[in-house]
């Protein structure tokens, strides 16, 4: 019994890791668009002309992904966990 509860899990939290990507994506994005203004704040509180490579960096490579983006994964995760749980349960 137990080595079956344990099976599912992955199954369970693709589920509901999918869910809320699905669903609730702002919550991902808000957290990532908060961090990125704090990096980019603190870059420039430094000075414009030290370290450029660190300023294009966090201008081009950190930005938050777009909600269309964190959807898809959402989807793909409910697929994936349904699938998983499928695969268990049917043993």
């Amino acid at each position: 019994m137990s080595a079956s509860l344990l099976s599912i899990i992955p199954g369970l939290a693709l589920l509901v890791t999918g869910f809320t990507m699905t669903f609730y994506p702002d919550r991902h994005r808000v957290d990532r668009t908060a961090e990125f203004q704090r990096r980019l704040d603190d870059r420039m509180a430094r000075g414009t002309d030290s370290y450029f490579e660190e300023l294009r960096t966090i201008q081009a490579y950190s930005k938050p992904s777009p909600i269309k983006t964190i959807r898809r994964f959402g989807i793909l995760f409910l697929l994936l966990g349904l699938v998983g749980l499928g695969l268990n349960l049917s043993r």
